[in-house]
């Protein structure tokens, strides 16, 4: 009886072990999707604001804002014209 319960409870820790690493690395795998989708839309929604005011009140003290507002950021803001 102690052999068949030592060994059921292995093949149960086993199995219990393949199935949480199979949860880890797809919630990871989820997750990291998430945040780079959420990331990407604020640089889109962030450029687009950019993008309005530049057009509507365009001057150098608008490029000066732009610039202070993304200052310390882990990005790079880049505004062009027509011709890049």
């Amino acid at each position: 009886m102690n052999r068949i319960s030592t060994k059921l409870t292995a093949y149960f820790f086993i199995a219990v072990l393949i199935m949480e690493t199979f949860l880890i690395f797809y919630l990871h795998q989820n997750i990291i999707h998430t945040r780079i989708e959420d990331e990407f839309s604020l640089l889109l929604k962030n450029g687009s604001n950019h993008r309005e005011v530049l057009v509507e009140y365009y001057s150098d003290t608008t490029m000066k804002h732009i610039v202070l507002m993304e200052k310390g950021g882990d990005r790079e803001v880049v505004i062009t014209d027509k011709k890049r």
